[in-house]
C-alpha cells in the first residue's frame, strides 16, 4: 500500500474529486495522508481494500483538520480584536457553525 505507484494512484484521485480543503495547508495534508496511509496499511484486507479505506477515512479526517484550521484562524482574530471591538455578527455566525460541524463530527 505505501509504493510509490499506490501513493500516486491515491494522491491522484485526491486531486481528480479535488478532495481537499484550502484552509489546512500542504504540510498538514501532507501529513494526513502518511499518516492515514500507514494506519490503513495495518489492516489485514486487500489493497482495493485498503484503499477503499483510505479513501473513506480521508474526507472525515479532512473534515477534522479542517475545523481545527479554521478554529485556530478564528481564536487568532477574535485575539487580535480582544480589546479593540466585539466580533462583528459574520465572525459570530462563522462561530455557530463550526461549532456545530464539531458536534457532528462528534457524534
Amino acid at each position: 500500500m505505501e509504493s510509490l505507484e499506490n501513493k500516486r494512484l491515491l494522491w491522484d484521485k485526491l486531486v481528480e474529486q479535488e478532495w481537499f480543503k484550502e484552509e489546512v495547508t500542504v504540510e498538514k495534508t501532507q501529513a494526513l495522508f502518511e499518516s492515514l496511509l500507514k494506519e490503513v496499511n495495518c489492516q489485514e484486507l486487500s489493497l482495493e481494500e485498503k484503499n477503499k479505506q483510505f479513501l473513506d477515512q480521508w474526507m472525515k479526517q479532512l473534515e477534522s483538520a479542517s475545523l481545527v484550521a479554521r478554529s485556530e484562524w478564528l481564536e487568532e482574530r477574535m485575539n487580535q480584536k480582544k480589546y479593540k471591538q466585539p466580533p462583528t455578527m459574520n465572525e459570530l455566525t462563522e462561530i455557530k457553525q463550526l461549532l456545530y460541524r464539531i458536534l457532528e463530527l462528534l457524534e
